[in-house]
Protein backbone atom coordinates (compact mmCIF):
# COMPACT_ATOMS: atom_id res chain seq x y z
CA UNK A 1 0.00 0.00 0.00
CA UNK A 2 1.72 3.45 -1.23
CA UNK A 3 1.27 6.66 0.97
CA UNK A 4 -1.14 8.07 -1.48
CA UNK A 5 -3.73 4.48 -0.87
CA UNK A 6 -3.63 5.02 3.11
CA UNK A 7 -6.39 4.69 4.89
CA UNK A 8 -5.39 7.63 7.43
CA UNK A 9 -6.25 10.83 6.28
CA UNK A 10 -3.12 13.48 7.23
CA UNK A 11 -5.26 15.71 9.25
CA UNK A 12 -6.44 12.69 11.27
CA UNK A 13 -3.49 10.75 11.66
CA UNK A 14 -3.15 9.90 15.34
CA UNK A 15 -0.28 8.81 17.08
CA UNK A 16 -1.76 5.96 19.66
CA UNK A 17 -3.21 2.18 19.14
CA UNK A 18 -6.60 2.18 18.26
CA UNK A 19 -8.39 0.44 21.18
CA UNK A 20 -12.73 0.33 19.88
CA UNK A 21 -14.55 0.94 16.69
CA UNK A 22 -15.00 3.50 18.38
CA UNK A 23 -11.66 5.04 18.03
CA UNK A 24 -11.25 4.53 14.61
CA UNK A 25 -14.87 6.30 13.70
CA UNK A 26 -13.24 9.49 16.00
CA UNK A 27 -10.27 9.15 13.80
CA UNK A 28 -11.75 9.32 10.56
CA UNK A 29 -15.43 9.97 10.94
CA UNK A 30 -18.30 7.31 10.22
CA UNK A 31 -18.53 8.84 6.87
CA UNK A 32 -14.95 8.60 6.54
CA UNK A 33 -13.55 6.13 3.95
CA UNK A 34 -10.86 3.66 3.72
CA UNK A 35 -9.15 3.48 0.63
CA UNK A 36 -7.91 -0.19 -0.47
CA UNK A 37 -6.61 -0.57 -3.89
CA UNK A 38 -8.08 2.80 -4.91
CA UNK A 39 -11.27 1.14 -3.55
CA UNK A 40 -13.27 3.21 -1.06
CA UNK A 41 -15.39 1.90 2.13
CA UNK A 42 -17.24 4.06 4.61
CA UNK A 43 -16.30 3.27 7.77
CA UNK A 44 -19.98 3.47 9.57
CA UNK A 45 -20.73 0.39 7.38
CA UNK A 46 -18.35 -1.66 8.96
CA UNK A 47 -19.31 -2.19 12.56
CA UNK A 48 -20.88 -5.13 12.36
CA UNK A 49 -18.11 -6.68 10.56
CA UNK A 50 -15.45 -5.83 12.18
CA UNK A 51 -14.45 -8.19 15.44
CA UNK A 52 -14.05 -6.95 19.10
CA UNK A 53 -11.07 -8.72 19.09
CA UNK A 54 -9.37 -7.40 16.37
CA UNK A 55 -8.58 -4.29 18.37
CA UNK A 56 -6.29 -3.16 19.43
CA UNK A 57 -5.09 -1.49 15.50
CA UNK A 58 -1.63 -0.90 16.41
CA UNK A 59 -0.65 0.34 12.96
CA UNK A 60 -1.71 1.34 8.96
CA UNK A 61 -0.23 -2.19 8.17
CA UNK A 62 -1.88 -4.05 11.15
CA UNK A 63 -5.36 -2.30 9.67
CA UNK A 64 -4.75 -3.40 6.25
CA UNK A 65 -4.02 -6.97 7.25
CA UNK A 66 -7.04 -7.29 9.46
CA UNK A 67 -9.26 -6.16 6.77
CA UNK A 68 -8.02 -8.41 4.29
CA UNK A 69 -8.39 -11.39 7.10
CA UNK A 70 -12.10 -9.98 6.84
CA UNK A 71 -11.97 -10.10 3.32
CA UNK A 72 -11.04 -13.90 3.25
CA UNK A 73 -13.79 -14.56 5.45
CA UNK A 74 -16.57 -13.86 1.94
CA UNK A 75 -19.19 -16.67 3.08
CA UNK A 76 -19.87 -14.96 6.33
CA UNK A 77 -20.30 -11.52 4.71
CA UNK A 78 -21.71 -12.39 1.46
CA UNK A 79 -23.38 -9.50 -0.47
CA UNK A 80 -21.87 -6.97 1.38
CA UNK A 81 -20.70 -3.75 0.32
CA UNK A 82 -17.28 -4.09 2.55
CA UNK A 83 -16.82 -7.79 1.34
CA UNK A 84 -16.89 -6.88 -2.46
CA UNK A 85 -14.87 -3.54 -1.80
CA UNK A 86 -11.83 -5.58 0.39
CA UNK A 87 -12.23 -9.26 -1.15
CA UNK A 88 -8.85 -7.86 -3.34
CA UNK A 89 -6.63 -6.83 -0.58
CA UNK A 90 -3.27 -8.67 -0.61
CA UNK A 91 -1.37 -8.13 2.77
CA UNK A 92 1.82 -8.54 0.88
CA UNK A 93 1.13 -5.44 -0.77
CA UNK A 94 1.57 -4.11 2.82
CA UNK A 95 4.42 -1.77 3.97
CA UNK A 96 5.83 -2.64 7.09
CA UNK A 97 6.31 -0.09 9.51
CA UNK A 98 4.91 2.66 12.01
CA UNK A 99 2.92 5.53 11.68
CA UNK A 100 3.62 8.05 9.01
Amino acid sequence: MSRAESPWPPSRAFRQPLRSFDDLVAVLGSDGQLTIRGRKLLVGDCRELVPLYYFPVVSEADLTAKLADLAGAGEDVDGSAFDRWVRHVDPADVEDGGWS
